[in-house]
């Protein structure tokens, strides 16, 4: 039986073998590229495209340099990698003889297996698969680590979430069960604080619950963070939404061609 490497990178970076979490390095550098290998499990790494990825401003020898003694130090305070990683003369890639459970690979897999079965009207199942997706998603992609190449990741998984989130706000919107989608919007909300679409969701669904001075609330914060962080007032289609709110005209289940299901 293959042993089980589980890797956790959303949040936190933690490898567990065998049930057991190993310890990590403090060195950023370090975590980076055994981040990197194991993010890209599925390719070979040439040593050279390594040492440019790492040392982007230093010479092509340099770099090479660099990146021998960053694996020797891997080997001396990290020895269990060489049973997970092929470390060659030449190349670098993953030990097959070891099977791996990457939590961003399953996020994304969740993800793909949703709009899959939405493709195919499944809506229910998609749904778990996009819930499964939000509890995968513990955090940014390693956090306290800005590399290019982990911000570029970072960004695109983040965006991935964010659309997720949006998604199953929608469909709960949908099917009424405002409790749920209140649950997901404000998740959304923690993502971006300048997403107007997201407080008039907010709006939308406080009032569904009968909580109306709730709504005009998300409207005061909206304004507020818009001032404090553009210098900008919401916009016509939020200023809108909050004038009915202190009208005695009812507040449209959906009012924003935007806010449907996205895939």
């Amino acid at each position: 039986m293959a042993v089980v490497c589980k890797v956790r990178m959303l949040g936190d970076f933690l490898i567990v073998m065998d049930n057991q979490p190993l310890a990590l390095t403090t060195s950023l550098r370090f975590k980076s590229l055994l981040a990197y290998l194991i993010f890209y499990f599925n390719s070979t790494h040439s040593r050279l495209q390594l040492a440019s990825l790492l040392w982007p401003e230093s010479s092509e020898a340099q770099g090479l340099a660099n990146l021998r003694r960053l694996l020797f130090r891997l080997r001396a305070v990290f020895p269990e990698a060489e049973q997970f990683l092929r470390i060659e003369y030449a190349q670098i890639k993953w030990n097959g003889a070891y099977t791996l459970e990457l939590d961003t690979a399953s996020f994304e897999q969740a993800v793909a297996c949703a709009d899959k079965e939405e493709h195919t009207g499944k809506q229910a199942k998609a749904v778990q698969h996009l819930e499964r997706a939000v509890i995968l998603y513990r955090g940014e992609l390693l956090p306290g680590i800005y590399d290019d190449w982990i911000i570029l990741e970072r960004e695109r998984l983040a965006d991935i979430y964010f659309r997720t989130v949006r998604r199953l706000a929608v469909y709960y919107e949908q099917i009424r069960d405002h409790v749920t989608a209140i649950m997901y919007a404000e998740l959304l909300l923690k993502q971006n604080r300048l997403d107007e679409e997201t407080y008039r969701m907010l709006m939308r669904l406080q009032v569904a619950c009968n909580k109306h001075a709730e709504a005009i609330n998300y409207y005061r914060l909206c304004a507020e963070t818009l001032r404090q962080e553009l210098d900008i007032t919401p916009d016509p289609a939020t200023t809108a939404l909050y004038q009915q709110l202190l009208s005695p005209v009812s507040i449209p289940k959906q009012t924003d061609e935007g806010e449907k299901p996205s895939r």
